[in-house]
């Protein structure tokens, strides 16, 4: 890829893709708060066909998760139910909207300043927990000092932080040890309260969020009550039992959950439910080892859009954007500029031989071939991790995430275009940053479905 990507970097370039956290569960939280984005539902469902009209069942969301935790600390965990419960218990101070944007919970405001060294943070003291309790700066620190102190699933995303620092009884410092992307991360950890407080289920930690965990089985179930908030009175996380599938159709047993793209065909004949389609973080970019930006923006001009998705690939959607296929204006889409193709005759290209690299090298041949470019496939991944001065490719067909496409300098980089940046405008700017040098083109994304039953109210969770 492009010079001095280290040895560690180039390595990570072709290696398979760990994406932190429970895809399924960032899906359905993403369904949540998908106001306004009924194109990617795929398949209407029918109130028609919806059989339960009772009353109690009318005040309750039951929601299907592929597993529950073997816990009472769902908090500990970064599953597909500790999705929902850090929207509906356990807020952070920041949550990811996802369209590429950020949503103030328990923060009043995060400010990144001395060039993405450190974020000064301003708790928002209107919050409370379930018990009442305000929300200042020291009980933040305490949070943030359980999880450090224990191993969780948020163990690596807080090694970044060197330091946390109160500087007031509303304000945190927060200092990392590198100027990382993923620094923005850190604030996307559940925070808890009172984590000893006793209760009929045991011992376990009190939130900020609409609900409250009014019971909890360990691998079964977990049963939300109302604090002050949310649509619903009750909300239950049930472990989706898939071998039941028939059954839970036929009697509409849950109103939100997961399915794989072979149930597609048996939740269409139910008629009930509505099928939509949510984005995962991995996906197909075409990246560059081209030092010429403006041939760069001239290969982009003929491979970001979506009529060379549609030509070129048969499964996930459409990304205009880098940061979300989701992201509106400003996205890649909107800000890539034009370039040139002038000086390119003759292309190198790295790509695994899958079906979905394979149309896109094609589609590419083609295009480019008809601006008198010619493509030349690498057959050897040693091309791009070969030591700097040897052969290496010119694009790779990439499949992955935008984050591991990026050198310790590109995101320190991203820092300097922005030394102070607040973090609601974080993947704002970082779109427009990565758009403006256009290190790579996003091309698509890959997909996991939902079923929602047809009329039921999702939406209202965000009021």
């Amino acid at each position: 890829m492009k010079k001095g990507r280290s040895a560690k970097e180039k390595r990570r370039l072709i290696a398979p893709v760990c994406i932190a956290g429970a895809v399924f569960g960032a899906a359905l939280l993403l369904l949540l708060y998908s106001k306004g984005q009924d194109r990617h539902r795929i398949f209407r469902g029918s109130t028609g066909k919806v059989i339960h009209r009772e009353k109690e069942r009318e005040d309750t969301l039951v929601i299907g998760v592929s597993s529950l935790s073997e816990s009472i600390h769902p908090y500990r965990q970064e599953d597909e139910a500790m999705k929902v419960l850090l929207r509906l218990v356990y807020e952070p101070l920041l949550m990811g909207d996802g369209k590429g944007g950020i949503i103030y919970k328990n923060a009043g405001s995060v400010r990144f300043e001395e060039g993405g060294s450190r974020a000064r943070v301003t708790v928002n003291t209107k919050k409370a927990f379930s018990d009442g309790t305000p929300v200042t700066a020291k009980r933040v620190l305490q949070s943030y000092e359980w999880f450090l102190g224990r191993d969780t699933a948020y163990t690596d995303c807080l090694r970044v932080l060197e330091k946390i620092e109160p500087v007031g009884e509303d304000t945190l410092v927060f200092t990392f040890r590198e100027k990382s992307l993923d620094n923005i991360r850190v604030f996307f950890v559940p925070l808890i309260y009172q984590e000893d407080q006793e209760s009929e289920y045991g011992s376990t930690a009190l939130g900020t969020g609409p609900y409250k965990i009014e019971s909890l089985v360990p691998y079964e179930k977990i049963i939300l009550s109302q604090n002050g908030g949310g649509s619903y009175g009750r909300v239950e996380l049930w472990r989706m039992d898939y071998s039941r599938m028939e059954e839970i159709l036929e009697f509409q047993e849950m109103d939100l959950f997961m399915i794989d793209k072979g149930m597609y065909d048996m939740v269409t004949a139910c008629g009930a439910y509505d099928i939509w389609e949510t984005e995962k973080e991995q996906g197909y970019y075409l990246a560059y080892g081209l030092e010429d930006k403006s041939l760069r923006d001239g290969i982009a001009g003929l491979a970001a859009g979506k009529k060379f998705f549609e030509e070129t690939q048969d499964k996930g959607i459409f990304s205009p954007g880098i940061v979300s296929a989701y992201k509106e204006n400003p996205c890649y889409g909107t800000l890539v500029e034009k370039g040139s193709l002038e000086g390119a005759d003759e292309l190198s290209v790295l790509l695994e031989y899958d079906g979905g690299a394979a149309g896109i090298y094609q589609g590419l041949s083609q295009v480019l071939g008809q601006e008198g470019v010619s493509l030349r496939p690498v057959q050897s991944q040693e091309e791009i991790s070969a030591p700097s001065g040897l052969p290496q490719a010119e694009l790779v067909i990439y499949w992955g995430s935008y984050r591991d496409l990026l050198r310790a300098e590109d995101e320190e980089g991203f820092y300097e275009s922005y030394p102070e940046l607040e973090a609601e405008r974080f993947y704002d700017s970082l779109e427009r940053y990565l758009a403006k040098e256009n290190f790579f083109t996003p091309l698509s994304r890959d997909t996991v479905w939902a079923a929602r039953l047809a009329g039921r109210d999702t939406l209202g969770l965000l009021e």
